[in-house]
């Protein structure tokens, strides 16, 4: 795995621009943004009669533009099915029928054509969002190609598709980056244990879903995409500290934030199929609150900016190129947002806030050994060394330290009390060293 030291930090937002949280992603290291907007039906309703004004574009290239002027990076997600390309009547977010493969790379090709260049500088592409879904005809947000009446829940079906829009893209642009639509991979191997029932979380989801991949990857192999992405929610279990994902059998206090053991699923499948060199995205995701089970109160605002710090560093020492956290502003759902309706400051943004700051040019070390008790990463800025550590079972842990730290923050860059041990519970805690730390 090759070290990174570029910034992993991202959000998705409801609109970029002044007045709709602009001002607090430049005032991060925010690098990337998500934008999950470009319609293919609202373009190309009408075969071959494409229309370039609808008020989503010019939202879109306001924000693009705006974007490129600040440096920062987009991917743009691209999804839906116009009725005249649809495999399955009335399924908007469903698989385009195969005989009109052609004509959706022509509509990439134009895409990347119009928006790759200044002012607007795209080079991120996702094809699809949560394709691995299984096919409905509800208006969805996510897939829905995903077939358990086909081999590997169709996934070669989805990497012919592939096969036709990747060259067009490349023709458009030959510095695109195309990814794979972020899997939502609900589900591990074996099922969710029946045993774990917790309130509101995914429990009944099914296995096949999750052969999505390996059905791309026998189709393409290496070939027709250059990065992987997938998302990962948890779920906040009404106890500060506490979250879990059933239907991956992930929790806290075992596996910590589900998306490792989710990337742990996907890298083993990628080496199945001799797929070693592409980036991973986790194009999406954050904690989940349910008010129809628990209160989405301040000790679920503090479990939340907890859990993203501890997401962000599970990504950095994966050495995956972004974490896209839903959502920075905009659209409310389940109460994942960093900034409140106002714009005020949530908990979470001043968690990212700092932590995207702090971080800014670290590179990863190492998981820091024989702290029992302890989940402990190391990191190297410059001639600083960073440990960010956490107890995994959430209880107090004491934390010897072997020499006396420069500085230690709270998770929210409040400087804490200096010594050479401290006690460590669920919330994260920072911890800079001047000297070579043993």
């Amino acid at each position: 795995m090759k070290p990174r030291n570029l910034s992993v930090f991202g959000a998705e937002l409801g609109r970029f621009a002044e007045g709709h949280a602009l001002e607090e992603v430049i005032a991060t290291e925010t690098h990337w943004i998500r934008r999950n907007l470009v319609m293919w039906p609202d373009i190309e309703p009408v075969q071959g009669q494409r229309d370039w004004s609808s008020p989503n574009l010019e939202n879109l290239e306001q924000s693009l533009q705006i974007a490129a002027g600040n440096h920062v990076e987009v991917i743009l997600t691209v999804r839906n099915t116009p009725d005249w390309a649809q495999k399955y009547e009335g399924s908007v977010c469903g698989p385009i029928k195969e005989e009109a493969f052609a004509a959706f790379a022509d509509f990439m090709h134009d895409l990347v054509k119009r928006y790759s260049s200044p002012p607007y500088r795209v080079k991120y592409w996702e094809i699809g969002n949560e394709p691995d879904a299984f096919v409905n005809t509800s208006d969805m947000p996510f897939g829905c190609w995903g077939d358990p009446t086909l081999p590997l829940n169709g996934g070669a079906y989805y990497g012919r598709m592939l096969k036709q829009v990747y060259p067009k893209i490349k023709e458009a642009d030959p510095e695109a980056q195309v990814l794979l639509g972020g899997l939502i991979m609900d589900c591990e191997p074996g099922g969710a244990d029946p045993s774990i029932s917790s309130p509101g979380a995914y429990t009944t989801c099914s296995a096949v879903s999750l052969t999505f991949l390996s059905g791309i990857l026998s189709e393409v192999g290496s070939e027709y995409y250059d990065a992987v992405s997938f998302h990962s929610y948890d779920y906040y279990m009404g106890k500060k500290g506490h979250f879990e994902l059933a239907a991956w059998n992930s929790s806290a206090s075992t596996t910590g934030p589900s998306m490792t053991v989710k990337l742990k699923y996907l890298r083993a499948t990628l080496e199945e199929y001799g797929v070693y060199d592409k980036d991973i995205f986790l194009s999406e995701g954050g904690l989940l609150c349910q008010e129809e089970y628990f209160s989405c109160d301040q000790d679920f605002e503090e479990t939340k900016a907890q859990f993203l710090v501890k997401v962000y560093t599970e990504v950095m020492a994966a050495g995956l190129r972004a974490n896209v956290w839903y959502t920075m502003h905009g659209e409310v759902w389940r109460e994942t947002n960093l900034l409140a309706e106002d714009r005020s400051a949530l908990p979470a943004y001043a968690a990212y806030a700092f932590m995207s700051r702090e971080m800014s040019g670290a590179r990863y070390v190492s998981e820091v050994s024989g702290l029992d008790g302890l989940v402990v990463h190391e990191f190297e800025r410059g001639m600083t060394k960073i440990w960010i550590a956490w107890s995994r079972d959430g209880a107090g842990h004491l934390i010897t330290l072997p020499q006396a730290p420069q500085a230690i923050f709270d998770l929210y860059g409040n400087p804490i009390s200096s010594g050479d041990a401290l006690t460590i519970g669920s919330a994260p805690v920072y911890f800079e060293f001047t000297a070579e730390v043993p």
